[in-house]
Protein backbone atom coordinates (compact mmCIF):
# COMPACT_ATOMS: atom_id res chain seq x y z
CA UNK A 1 0.00 0.00 0.00
CA UNK A 2 1.10 3.44 -0.71
CA UNK A 3 -1.23 5.16 1.18
CA UNK A 4 1.11 4.62 4.57
CA UNK A 5 3.97 6.84 3.35
CA UNK A 6 1.23 9.83 3.32
CA UNK A 7 1.59 13.34 5.34
CA UNK A 8 -1.50 14.60 6.93
CA UNK A 9 -1.35 18.28 6.74
CA UNK A 10 -4.44 18.28 8.99
CA UNK A 11 -2.35 18.17 11.28
CA UNK A 12 -2.18 21.41 13.43
CA UNK A 13 -0.11 23.95 10.36
CA UNK A 14 0.96 25.91 13.47
CA UNK A 15 3.03 23.25 14.93
CA UNK A 16 4.90 22.39 12.07
CA UNK A 17 7.60 24.56 11.04
CA UNK A 18 9.78 25.24 8.07
CA UNK A 19 12.57 22.41 8.33
CA UNK A 20 9.47 19.96 8.90
CA UNK A 21 7.84 20.77 6.18
CA UNK A 22 11.09 20.57 4.02
CA UNK A 23 11.39 17.02 5.95
CA UNK A 24 8.72 16.06 4.46
CA UNK A 25 7.76 17.83 1.44
CA UNK A 26 8.56 14.95 -0.58
CA UNK A 27 6.22 12.49 1.13
CA UNK A 28 2.62 12.43 -0.95
CA UNK A 29 -0.08 14.59 1.08
CA UNK A 30 -3.25 11.92 2.39
CA UNK A 31 -6.38 11.43 0.29
CA UNK A 32 -9.77 11.98 0.94
CA UNK A 33 -12.83 10.32 0.51
CA UNK A 34 -15.92 12.42 -1.38
CA UNK A 35 -19.40 10.98 -0.54
CA UNK A 36 -22.02 12.47 -3.38
CA UNK A 37 -25.36 13.52 -2.44
CA UNK A 38 -28.63 12.79 -4.81
CA UNK A 39 -29.12 15.33 -7.36
CA UNK A 40 -32.06 17.32 -7.53
CA UNK A 41 -33.08 20.82 -5.76
CA UNK A 42 -30.22 22.97 -5.02
CA UNK A 43 -29.59 21.82 -0.76
CA UNK A 44 -27.36 22.63 1.85
CA UNK A 45 -23.69 20.36 2.03
CA UNK A 46 -23.79 18.46 4.91
CA UNK A 47 -22.78 19.48 8.05
CA UNK A 48 -19.05 19.19 9.21
CA UNK A 49 -18.11 17.04 12.16
CA UNK A 50 -15.98 18.31 14.55
CA UNK A 51 -13.41 16.86 17.06
CA UNK A 52 -9.88 15.15 16.20
CA UNK A 53 -6.30 16.00 14.92
CA UNK A 54 -5.04 13.59 12.39
CA UNK A 55 -2.75 10.67 13.38
CA UNK A 56 0.88 10.15 12.97
CA UNK A 57 1.99 9.33 9.17
CA UNK A 58 -1.17 9.35 7.90
CA UNK A 59 -3.73 9.73 10.70
CA UNK A 60 -7.36 8.13 11.53
CA UNK A 61 -10.51 8.72 9.55
CA UNK A 62 -13.00 10.61 11.30
CA UNK A 63 -16.93 9.61 9.98
CA UNK A 64 -18.03 11.20 6.96
CA UNK A 65 -20.55 14.46 7.50
CA UNK A 66 -24.08 13.55 6.89
CA UNK A 67 -25.34 14.72 2.84
CA UNK A 68 -27.26 18.21 3.00
CA UNK A 69 -31.38 17.61 2.19
CA UNK A 70 -32.21 16.77 -1.58
CA UNK A 71 -29.86 18.71 -3.76
CA UNK A 72 -26.59 19.60 -4.10
CA UNK A 73 -23.63 16.72 -3.75
CA UNK A 74 -21.46 17.47 -0.31
CA UNK A 75 -18.08 16.39 -0.53
CA UNK A 76 -16.73 15.45 2.92
CA UNK A 77 -12.62 15.05 3.61
CA UNK A 78 -11.97 12.54 5.80
CA UNK A 79 -10.41 13.69 8.94
CA UNK A 80 -8.46 11.93 11.84
CA UNK A 81 -8.86 11.08 15.27
CA UNK A 82 -5.53 10.60 17.65
CA UNK A 83 -6.27 7.59 19.55
CA UNK A 84 -5.38 6.30 22.85
CA UNK A 85 -2.59 5.01 24.27
CA UNK A 86 -2.37 1.23 24.91
CA UNK A 87 -0.26 -0.66 27.54
CA UNK A 88 1.64 -4.30 27.55
CA UNK A 89 2.19 -6.35 30.11
CA UNK A 90 5.72 -6.71 31.75
CA UNK A 91 5.60 -10.51 32.98
CA UNK A 92 8.67 -12.22 31.78
CA UNK A 93 8.84 -16.08 31.61
CA UNK A 94 9.97 -18.06 28.61
CA UNK A 95 7.12 -19.25 25.88
CA UNK A 96 5.33 -22.19 25.19
CA UNK A 97 5.35 -24.21 22.04
CA UNK A 98 4.67 -23.53 18.84
CA UNK A 99 0.85 -22.47 18.09
CA UNK A 100 -0.53 -23.07 14.43
CA UNK A 101 -1.26 -19.46 12.42
CA UNK A 102 -4.82 -18.93 11.51
CA UNK A 103 -5.59 -16.36 9.25
CA UNK A 104 -9.30 -16.09 10.45
CA UNK A 105 -10.20 -12.63 11.61
CA UNK A 106 -7.97 -11.25 13.94
CA UNK A 107 -8.52 -10.18 17.30
CA UNK A 108 -11.10 -7.31 18.13
CA UNK A 109 -8.23 -4.80 19.18
CA UNK A 110 -10.05 -1.41 17.70
CA UNK A 111 -11.40 1.46 19.88
CA UNK A 112 -13.48 3.89 18.44
CA UNK A 113 -12.00 6.92 17.71
CA UNK A 114 -13.14 10.89 18.50
CA UNK A 115 -15.49 12.33 15.78
CA UNK A 116 -13.32 13.24 13.00
CA UNK A 117 -13.10 17.07 11.21
CA UNK A 118 -14.77 16.94 7.65
CA UNK A 119 -14.45 20.05 5.63
CA UNK A 120 -17.94 20.39 3.71
CA UNK A 121 -17.63 21.06 0.17
CA UNK A 122 -20.81 21.56 -2.10
CA UNK A 123 -20.46 20.85 -5.71
CA UNK A 124 -23.63 21.82 -7.80
CA UNK A 125 -25.36 18.55 -9.20
CA UNK A 126 -27.19 18.75 -12.34
CA UNK A 127 -30.90 17.99 -11.62
CA UNK A 128 -32.06 14.32 -12.73
CA UNK A 129 -28.64 13.26 -12.20
CA UNK A 130 -28.40 8.69 -11.77
CA UNK A 131 -28.33 8.14 -8.05
CA UNK A 132 -24.66 8.29 -6.38
CA UNK A 133 -22.58 5.05 -6.39
CA UNK A 134 -21.16 4.19 -3.47
CA UNK A 135 -17.92 5.48 -2.30
CA UNK A 136 -14.93 3.25 -3.04
CA UNK A 137 -13.15 1.56 0.45
CA UNK A 138 -11.60 3.97 2.06
CA UNK A 139 -7.89 2.86 2.44
CA UNK A 140 -6.49 1.20 5.44
CA UNK A 141 -4.21 4.21 6.18
CA UNK A 142 -6.77 6.96 5.91
CA UNK A 143 -8.25 5.20 8.60
CA UNK A 144 -5.44 4.18 11.02
CA UNK A 145 -1.88 4.58 11.95
CA UNK A 146 0.80 3.92 9.19
CA UNK A 147 3.97 4.12 9.09
CA UNK A 148 7.09 2.19 7.50
CA UNK A 149 8.98 0.40 10.11
CA UNK A 150 11.62 2.86 11.65
CA UNK A 151 15.32 1.46 10.88
CA UNK A 152 17.64 0.16 13.03
CA UNK A 153 21.17 2.57 12.58
CA UNK A 154 23.31 -0.41 11.83
CA UNK A 155 25.67 -0.29 8.79
CA UNK A 156 28.36 -3.07 9.91
CA UNK A 157 27.65 -7.07 10.08
CA UNK A 158 29.11 -9.84 12.36
CA UNK A 159 29.47 -13.34 12.57
CA UNK A 160 29.01 -15.38 15.90
CA UNK A 161 31.77 -13.50 17.69
CA UNK A 162 32.83 -10.22 15.87
CA UNK A 163 32.52 -7.41 13.21
CA UNK A 164 32.49 -8.84 9.33
CA UNK A 165 32.66 -7.78 6.13
CA UNK A 166 29.07 -7.51 5.02
CA UNK A 167 28.54 -10.03 1.94
CA UNK A 168 27.92 -8.42 -1.19
CA UNK A 169 24.47 -8.96 -2.95
CA UNK A 170 25.86 -10.85 -5.46
CA UNK A 171 26.98 -13.52 -3.21
CA UNK A 172 24.17 -13.42 -0.53
CA UNK A 173 22.45 -16.87 -0.95
CA UNK A 174 26.42 -18.42 -0.53
CA UNK A 175 27.61 -16.61 2.50
CA UNK A 176 27.11 -17.30 5.86
CA UNK A 177 25.45 -14.74 8.45
CA UNK A 178 23.74 -13.16 5.22
CA UNK A 179 20.60 -11.33 5.71
CA UNK A 180 21.81 -8.47 8.55
CA UNK A 181 20.36 -4.65 8.88
CA UNK A 182 22.85 -3.04 6.71
CA UNK A 183 21.90 -4.95 3.84
CA UNK A 184 18.02 -4.42 3.91
CA UNK A 185 18.80 -0.44 5.42
CA UNK A 186 15.00 0.05 5.33
CA UNK A 187 12.88 3.33 4.77
CA UNK A 188 15.02 7.03 5.17
CA UNK A 189 14.93 8.64 7.93
CA UNK A 190 16.45 11.45 9.91
CA UNK A 191 16.54 13.47 12.90
CA UNK A 192 16.69 16.78 12.46
CA UNK A 193 17.70 18.96 15.63
CA UNK A 194 15.86 22.54 14.58
CA UNK A 195 15.42 26.38 16.08
CA UNK A 196 11.87 26.48 17.11
CA UNK A 197 10.84 29.35 18.92
CA UNK A 198 14.34 30.30 19.86
CA UNK A 199 15.25 26.67 21.45
CA UNK A 200 16.71 23.61 19.63
CA UNK A 201 13.90 21.06 18.96
CA UNK A 202 14.38 17.44 16.97
CA UNK A 203 12.11 16.52 14.25
CA UNK A 204 11.71 12.91 13.30
CA UNK A 205 11.20 12.68 9.31
CA UNK A 206 9.41 9.86 8.87
CA UNK A 207 6.74 10.02 12.33
CA UNK A 208 6.70 14.02 11.81
CA UNK A 209 6.82 14.24 15.67
CA UNK A 210 8.85 16.52 17.13
CA UNK A 211 11.27 16.04 20.23
CA UNK A 212 12.43 18.19 23.15
CA UNK A 213 15.80 18.16 22.38
CA UNK A 214 17.31 18.11 25.98
CA UNK A 215 15.56 15.85 28.99
CA UNK A 216 14.05 17.52 31.98
CA UNK A 217 16.29 18.83 34.06
CA UNK A 218 14.98 16.27 37.46
CA UNK A 219 14.03 12.88 38.13
CA UNK A 220 10.31 12.19 38.86
CA UNK A 221 7.44 9.94 39.72
CA UNK A 222 5.29 8.57 36.35
CA UNK A 223 2.63 11.09 37.04
CA UNK A 224 4.91 13.77 38.19
CA UNK A 225 6.66 12.83 34.55
CA UNK A 226 3.53 12.97 32.68
CA UNK A 227 2.43 16.16 34.36
CA UNK A 228 5.85 18.25 33.38
CA UNK A 229 5.62 17.17 30.01
CA UNK A 230 1.41 18.27 29.92
CA UNK A 231 2.37 21.78 31.16
CA UNK A 232 5.83 22.44 29.54
CA UNK A 233 6.14 25.60 27.63
CA UNK A 234 8.72 25.14 25.40
CA UNK A 235 9.86 26.28 22.11
CA UNK A 236 6.48 28.69 21.39
CA UNK A 237 4.56 25.53 22.14
CA UNK A 238 2.42 24.36 24.90
CA UNK A 239 1.17 20.83 23.40
CA UNK A 240 3.54 18.36 24.72
CA UNK A 241 3.02 14.80 26.03
CA UNK A 242 4.52 12.27 27.85
CA UNK A 243 5.99 9.61 24.38
CA UNK A 244 4.50 5.84 24.50
CA UNK A 245 6.39 3.26 24.62
CA UNK A 246 6.94 2.86 21.21
CA UNK A 247 7.40 6.25 20.46
CA UNK A 248 10.04 6.41 22.56
CA UNK A 249 11.87 3.14 21.12
CA UNK A 250 11.73 4.39 17.82
CA UNK A 251 14.66 6.85 19.13
CA UNK A 252 16.87 3.53 19.83
CA UNK A 253 20.16 3.44 17.51
CA UNK A 254 21.72 -0.03 17.62
CA UNK A 255 24.50 0.95 15.48
CA UNK A 256 26.25 1.39 19.18
CA UNK A 257 25.84 1.48 23.05
CA UNK A 258 25.79 4.03 25.45
CA UNK A 259 24.22 5.68 24.21
CA UNK A 260 21.92 4.04 22.04
CA UNK A 261 21.02 7.14 20.52
CA UNK A 262 21.93 9.71 17.82
CA UNK A 263 24.20 12.15 20.03
CA UNK A 264 24.41 14.52 17.43
CA UNK A 265 20.70 15.00 17.70
CA UNK A 266 20.10 14.26 21.10
CA UNK A 267 23.17 14.88 23.07
CA UNK A 268 23.75 14.36 26.58
CA UNK A 269 20.29 11.85 26.96
CA UNK A 270 19.69 10.31 29.80
CA UNK A 271 20.37 6.79 30.91
CA UNK A 272 16.83 6.27 31.11
CA UNK A 273 13.67 7.63 30.16
CA UNK A 274 9.75 7.45 30.86
CA UNK A 275 7.27 6.47 29.00
CA UNK A 276 3.79 7.25 29.22
CA UNK A 277 2.74 3.53 28.94
CA UNK A 278 1.84 1.62 31.74
CA UNK A 279 1.65 -2.33 31.36
CA UNK A 280 -1.48 -3.99 31.23
CA UNK A 281 -1.73 -6.40 33.83
CA UNK A 282 -0.59 -4.10 36.34
CA UNK A 283 -1.31 -0.68 36.91
CA UNK A 284 1.80 -0.02 39.39
CA UNK A 285 4.05 -1.06 36.48
CA UNK A 286 5.28 1.54 33.47
CA UNK A 287 7.37 0.78 30.49
CA UNK A 288 11.05 2.74 30.11
CA UNK A 289 13.61 2.97 27.90
CA UNK A 290 17.52 2.24 28.78
CA UNK A 291 19.43 4.47 25.86
CA UNK A 292 22.92 2.69 27.51
CA UNK A 293 22.34 -0.28 24.93
CA UNK A 294 18.33 -0.15 23.90
CA UNK A 295 17.12 -2.54 26.12
CA UNK A 296 12.81 -1.94 27.74
CA UNK A 297 12.28 -2.25 30.90
CA UNK A 298 9.19 -1.77 33.11
CA UNK A 299 9.38 -0.11 36.52
CA UNK A 300 7.17 0.47 39.52
CA UNK A 301 5.61 4.27 38.41
CA UNK A 302 7.39 5.41 42.21
CA UNK A 303 10.93 5.26 40.70
CA UNK A 304 12.81 7.87 39.79
CA UNK A 305 13.39 8.85 36.04
CA UNK A 306 14.10 11.85 33.72
CA UNK A 307 11.72 12.68 30.81
CA UNK A 308 11.82 13.52 27.43
CA UNK A 309 8.65 15.04 26.12
CA UNK A 310 6.90 15.24 22.69
CA UNK A 311 4.73 16.64 20.11
CA UNK A 312 2.08 15.50 17.23
CA UNK A 313 -0.63 13.07 17.01
CA UNK A 314 -0.52 9.91 19.10
CA UNK A 315 -1.08 6.52 17.13
CA UNK A 316 -4.36 5.66 17.71
CA UNK A 317 -4.60 2.08 17.93
CA UNK A 318 -4.61 -0.59 15.19
CA UNK A 319 -7.79 -1.78 13.15
CA UNK A 320 -9.56 -4.77 13.10
CA UNK A 321 -8.73 -5.82 9.38
CA UNK A 322 -4.70 -4.80 9.78
CA UNK A 323 -3.59 -8.34 9.14
CA UNK A 324 -5.06 -9.75 5.82
CA UNK A 325 -4.16 -12.95 4.11
CA UNK A 326 -2.67 -12.18 0.97
CA UNK A 327 -1.12 -14.40 -1.82
CA UNK A 328 0.32 -17.64 -2.08
CA UNK A 329 -2.78 -19.67 -1.09
CA UNK A 330 -3.28 -17.85 2.29
CA UNK A 331 0.12 -19.00 3.33
CA UNK A 332 1.14 -14.62 3.38
CA UNK A 333 0.12 -12.00 5.98
CA UNK A 334 0.38 -8.77 4.58
CA UNK A 335 0.47 -6.07 7.58
CA UNK A 336 -1.45 -3.06 6.15
CA UNK A 337 0.29 -0.53 9.03
CA UNK A 338 3.90 -0.92 7.79
CA UNK A 339 3.07 -2.85 4.06
CA UNK A 340 5.33 -5.60 4.90
CA UNK A 341 4.63 -9.31 4.41
CA UNK A 342 5.31 -12.09 6.77
CA UNK A 343 5.16 -15.95 7.12
CA UNK A 344 2.16 -17.02 8.19
CA UNK A 345 3.31 -19.85 9.96
CA UNK A 346 6.08 -20.19 12.87
CA UNK A 347 9.33 -21.74 12.09
CA UNK A 348 10.92 -24.06 14.43
CA UNK A 349 13.63 -23.00 17.07
CA UNK A 350 17.16 -22.27 15.53
CA UNK A 351 20.18 -20.22 16.10
CA UNK A 352 20.78 -16.90 14.88
CA UNK A 353 23.03 -18.12 12.00
CA UNK A 354 20.47 -20.51 10.73
CA UNK A 355 17.68 -18.16 10.60
CA UNK A 356 19.37 -15.84 8.47
CA UNK A 357 20.32 -18.46 5.99
CA UNK A 358 16.79 -20.24 6.47
CA UNK A 359 14.51 -16.97 5.41
CA UNK A 360 17.25 -15.61 2.82
CA UNK A 361 16.62 -19.52 0.79
CA UNK A 362 12.90 -19.46 2.11
CA UNK A 363 10.35 -20.52 -0.77
CA UNK A 364 7.44 -19.68 0.97
CA UNK A 365 3.90 -18.53 -0.50
CA UNK A 366 5.04 -18.21 -4.17
CA UNK A 367 7.86 -15.66 -2.85
CA UNK A 368 11.88 -16.41 -2.88
CA UNK A 369 12.58 -12.81 -1.70
CA UNK A 370 12.34 -13.58 2.13
CA UNK A 371 14.45 -12.74 4.81
CA UNK A 372 14.81 -12.30 8.37
CA UNK A 373 13.23 -8.93 9.93
CA UNK A 374 15.37 -6.34 12.22
CA UNK A 375 13.92 -5.48 15.92
CA UNK A 376 12.43 -2.79 14.76
CA UNK A 377 10.41 -4.91 12.07
CA UNK A 378 9.37 -7.43 14.54
CA UNK A 379 8.68 -4.51 17.32
CA UNK A 380 5.70 -3.47 14.74
CA UNK A 381 3.82 -6.79 15.63
CA UNK A 382 3.78 -6.08 19.12
CA UNK A 383 0.26 -4.80 20.64
CA UNK A 384 0.82 -2.86 23.63
CA UNK A 385 -2.66 -3.23 24.63
CA UNK A 386 -2.50 -6.92 24.74
CA UNK A 387 -0.91 -9.49 26.87
CA UNK A 388 0.04 -13.87 26.11
CA UNK A 389 0.76 -13.34 23.71
CA UNK A 390 1.16 -9.23 23.45
CA UNK A 391 0.77 -9.25 19.02
CA UNK A 392 -2.91 -9.47 17.53
CA UNK A 393 -0.57 -11.47 14.94
CA UNK A 394 -2.87 -14.65 13.91
CA UNK A 395 -1.45 -17.61 15.40
CA UNK A 396 1.38 -15.55 17.30
CA UNK A 397 2.93 -17.78 20.25
CA UNK A 398 4.05 -16.13 23.07
CA UNK A 399 7.58 -17.59 21.91
CA UNK A 400 11.09 -15.35 21.88
CA UNK A 401 11.41 -14.47 18.15
CA UNK A 402 14.99 -13.61 16.50
CA UNK A 403 15.80 -10.83 14.83
CA UNK A 404 18.48 -9.96 12.26
CA UNK A 405 20.27 -7.20 14.49
CA UNK A 406 22.99 -7.83 16.37
CA UNK A 407 23.64 -6.34 19.90
CA UNK A 408 26.40 -3.72 19.44
CA UNK A 409 27.34 -3.62 22.75
CA UNK A 410 28.05 -7.73 22.72
CA UNK A 411 30.77 -7.20 20.43
CA UNK A 412 28.76 -9.64 18.09
CA UNK A 413 28.34 -12.68 20.30
CA UNK A 414 24.42 -11.67 20.82
CA UNK A 415 21.29 -10.61 18.38
CA UNK A 416 17.62 -9.12 19.71
CA UNK A 417 14.82 -11.16 19.97
CA UNK A 418 11.38 -10.00 20.93
CA UNK A 419 9.82 -12.15 23.05
CA UNK A 420 5.88 -12.09 21.92
CA UNK A 421 4.38 -13.37 25.63
CA UNK A 422 4.74 -9.55 27.01
CA UNK A 423 6.76 -7.52 23.92
CA UNK A 424 10.14 -7.71 25.61
CA UNK A 425 12.80 -7.08 23.44
CA UNK A 426 15.98 -8.59 24.63
CA UNK A 427 19.29 -10.00 23.57
CA UNK A 428 20.65 -13.41 23.43
CA UNK A 429 23.76 -15.48 22.42
CA UNK A 430 23.68 -16.81 18.86
CA UNK A 431 24.04 -20.08 19.69
CA UNK A 432 21.04 -20.41 21.08
CA UNK A 433 17.64 -21.43 19.75
CA UNK A 434 14.87 -19.24 19.05
CA UNK A 435 11.43 -19.01 17.09
CA UNK A 436 11.54 -17.54 13.66
CA UNK A 437 9.08 -15.50 11.34
CA UNK A 438 10.44 -14.22 8.10
CA UNK A 439 9.40 -11.07 6.27
CA UNK A 440 9.37 -9.55 2.75
CA UNK A 441 8.62 -6.21 1.93
CA UNK A 442 10.17 -2.14 1.48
Amino acid sequence: MNTKRCFDGRVAPHVWVASLALAIASVPACGSSDDAGEGGAAGQAGAAQTGGSAGIGGGLAGAAGDAGPAGSAGADAAAGGAGADAAIDASGGSAGGDAAADVADEPDVSDTDASGDDAADAQDAPPDTAPPQDAAPVPYCDDHFCQPAIPTGQTGCWNATSTMTCPSNGNCAKTDFCGQDAQYPGATRTLQPTLHGGVWVVVDSLTGLMWQQGASATTSKLTAAVTYCDQLDYAGETDWRLPTIAELQGLVDYSGASPAIDSSAFPNTPANLWSSTITASEPTLAWTVSFGDGRLAVVSINSLWPSRCVRGPAAPPEGPARFQSTGGGGLVILDQQTDLRWQMSEAPAMTWQEALAYCEGLAYGGRDDWRLPNINEVATLVSFAKKWPASAFPGMSENRFWTSTTAATTTGAMAWYVHMQNGLPFYQGKLDALSVRCVTGL
